[in-house]
């Protein structure tokens, strides 16, 4: 289903939060603290696309004047917050065998809604956005809006949406040594959708579909009540990798031939 356009030159639009709202304002898609923790000094980030090789440069991150009113921005900056302060917390594998390196977060430790909300508050903000580097995200009319329900009133109960997630190593800034901003992409699981999105040194997946998580997984999705059991990855063998490392030389191989054509 392609994205349903809902700005038009000229004319004035609602607010995909609130309908009855018609002022909107340059609404981010990613939260800030996301895009500067990434940057960490430089003046830009590669900003990659997951729709075919399609990259560009950007001081300042992914905004869409056309989504999102004041009320709108400041209501979901409550789990942007919140986001951030579980996202940066430091890396610490503390459950381990030869086999599996896994990092747990006790229920005690974290808001189980605030986190669930933050991530598909971030998934739903690029699924509506009409934006060219977004295009890959696409929930449907029926999904977008059980979303913007559940965001307007924020319960630990919303489904299908189950969210399971992996954590690279080395460190951060090892793994962003190219500067570059992913946007988010889907896949398919054995007939089952699932978004990924890319937090920091995190790799997050939604499932967005109505087929119940395999049982093999179902121990490693957040849950109410649960402690959250995070993979840890190694970054340099992830298929992530591979895909960043193929963009980044089509990036600058381009950039080279701009460059020629200009002398």
């Amino acid at each position: 289903m392609a994205k349903i356009l809902t700005h038009q030159k000229g004319k004035s639009v609602s607010c995909r939060l609130y309908p009855e709202e018609t002022k909107l304002v340059k609404a981010h898609i990613f939260p800030k603290w996301m895009y500067e923790d990434l940057k960490a000094g430089s003046d830009h980030l590669l900003i990659v696309s997951s729709v075919g090789d399609r990259t560009k440069k950007s001081r300042i991150g992914l905004y869409d004047p056309n989504i999102l009113s004041d009320r709108a921005e400041k209501h979901l900056g409550q789990y942007d917050s919140y986001g951030a302060t579980f996202f940066r917390q430091s890396f610490i594998s503390n459950h381990a065998d030869k086999n599996l390196e896994l990092q747990v977060f006790k229920n005690a430790d974290f808001d189980y809604v605030k986190l669930k909300t933050f991530i598909l508050s971030v998934l739903w903000r690029a699924s509506i956005s009409t934006m060219k580097e977004l295009k890959a995200v696409d929930l449907g009319s029926h999904f977008e809006e059980k979303l913007r329900q559940n965001l307007l009133s924020p319960n630990s109960d919303i489904e299908p949406f189950s969210i399971v997630a992996f954590r690279y190593k080395p460190s951060r800034e090892i793994i962003n040594k190219e500067k570059i901003f992913g946007t988010p992409y889907s896949s398919r699981n054995e007939g089952q959708k699932w978004y990924h999105l890319r937090i920091l040194d995190w790799r997050v997946s939604v499932k967005v579909d109505r087929k119940p998580v395999h049982k093999e997984a179902d121990s490693f999705v957040l849950k109410p009540d649960n402690d959250f059991i995070v993979f840890i990855d190694d970054f340099d063998a992830s298929s992530e990798n591979m895909s960043i490392s193929k963009l980044t030389k089509a990036f600058k191989t381009r950039r080279i031939r701009g460059l020629a054509a200009k002398s």
